[in-house]
């Protein structure tokens, strides 16, 4: 065995000008082809983790949009529900009924006061029969309920948007920035 290592080392040392034209660079291409290999993972997974980022910022910019949007048609609902009887027409009565439908179908069925915010919002739209003193309770009540339900909307919006940050803060510890 150490005649082959004297044998190579003399090779070596009569073809040294040869060893240093290939050799470097072949040790040159291997290394740079392992770093660009690293280079790309690392590039790869941060377009998944921006990718990831950017869905679930969408998903809460339009979860936003539907908070602002119930809470703005239950608005116009109130206040077109608390107008003097006289002042209501039948255009008022149409509009309030179509304010009534893009709130219902706002609504998630699941949610637990679902059927008790649509029972009310009914019998808003049916108020004009009713005295004032029962339009108001009403109209408090459905205020009540729909704050409700916009609070839960809301406190799960900023926990998704705590999770979305802490995802991006995890995902450049992971790779490595």
């Amino acid at each position: 065995m150490s005649d082959f290592f004297t044998s190579a080392n003399e090779w070596l040392n009569g073809h040294l000008q040869l060893v240093t034209i290939v050799g470097i660079p072949i040790l040159t291409l291997c290394v740079t082809s392992f770093v660009n290999r690293s280079a790309e993972k690392r590039s790869a997974q941060e377009r998944r983790i921006e990718r990831n980022l950017a869905k679930e910022m969408k998903l809460a910019d339009f979860r936003q949009k539907w908070i602002d949007a119930l809470r703005n048609d239950m608005a116009e609902f109130i206040a077109m529900t608390l107008e003097d009887a006289e002042k209501r027409a039948h255009e008022h009565y149409i509009n309030q009924n179509m304010i009534f439908a893009r709130i219902n179908l706002r609504l998630n069925p699941n949610d637990p006061n679902y059927n008790s915010l649509l029972k009310c919002l009914g019998n808003l739209v049916e108020a004009k029969d009713k005295s004032d003193d029962e339009t108001k309770d009403l109209a408090s009540r459905a205020t009540i309920l729909c704050q409700e339900m916009l609070k839960i909307e809301w406190d799960r919006l900023k926990s998704d948007l705590q999770q979305i940050e802490g995802q991006g803060v995890d995902s450049q510890r992971a790779i490595g920035l």
